[in-house]
């Protein structure tokens, strides 16, 4: 065997031992649960900005984009089209957790009712005929332009986020 059929066999020993690599898959997880826990964190950042300011910033939303982005990298070790794919999920669902959270804050000081996991149930619930009666379309704007300023900032290609 010649020297670049063997340098053939390692390379393609190792590209099956990383598709088969269980650590692989728990860095995945990793990153999906970072990237869940930012996005509950950009949730609550969200809701408090609406509640304080009654308006919605796209800066707000792309702010959430990049922390779960950076999240989701930090757990991932990687960029690839999957921690792209998480990210721009978990920035959207973010921004709409957010406007629950603040229907439930508006509802619970309209109706003086507690803030509670009912409330938001219901809130749940309802919450496309609220998001659309409330503004929502903004929101989804604004939820859409966090996420493609994730999937701008995710560069499969390189191994971390671009400064």
């Amino acid at each position: 065997m010649d020297d670049t059929s063997s340098k053939a066999s390692i390379l393609a020993a190792r590209a099956l031992v990383a598709e088969n690599d269980p650590a692989e898959d728990v860095r995945s997880l990793k990153g999906i649960l970072f990237g869940s826990i930012a996005a509950i964190a950009g949730s609550i950042g969200w809701a408090t900005v609406l509640a304080l300011t009654e308006r919605r910033f796209s800066i707000a939303a792309s702010g959430i984009g990049l922390l779960v982005a950076r999240a989701v990298l930090r757990g991932t070790r990687k960029a690839d089209r999957w921690s792209q794919l998480w990210a721009t999920a978990l920035t959207v669902a973010s921004v709409f957790f957010g406007d629950a959270l603040y229907y439930c804050y508006l509802i619970s000081q309209e109706f003086h009712r507690p803030l509670n996991l009912d409330l938001l149930r219901r809130v749940g619930d309802h919450f496309w005929e609220i998001e659309i009666s409330m503004s929502g379309v903004a929101s989804l704007f604004f939820a859409l332009c966090g996420a493609v300023y994730v999937l701008r900032r995710i560069n499969p290609q390189k191994s971390s986020i671009r400064s």
